[in-house]
């Protein structure tokens, strides 16, 4: 994991396990990245999601810094 705050504030998470086709993402089951996206959007940021499978993930979200 990964946490950098300056005008904006970066959260990354990466793992190495099996990863996805982020190209079925709409029609994974589950609503952990659909709420993670809604929940980027609320704070006026946005989400990211790089997978491959065999490859892991890139979990991203961006917001502007509410302290700032």
């Amino acid at each position: 994991m990964r946490l950098h705050c300056a005008d904006w504030c970066e959260v990354e998470i990466r793992d190495d396990g099996k990863g996805f086709d982020t190209r079925d993402m709409r029609t994974l089951p589950g609503y952990g990245l659909k709420n993670m996206r809604e929940r980027a959007s609320a704070l006026a940021g946005h989400l990211t999601v790089v997978s491959e499978p065999g490859h892991g993930t890139v979990v991203r979200v961006v917001f502007p810094n509410p302290i700032r």
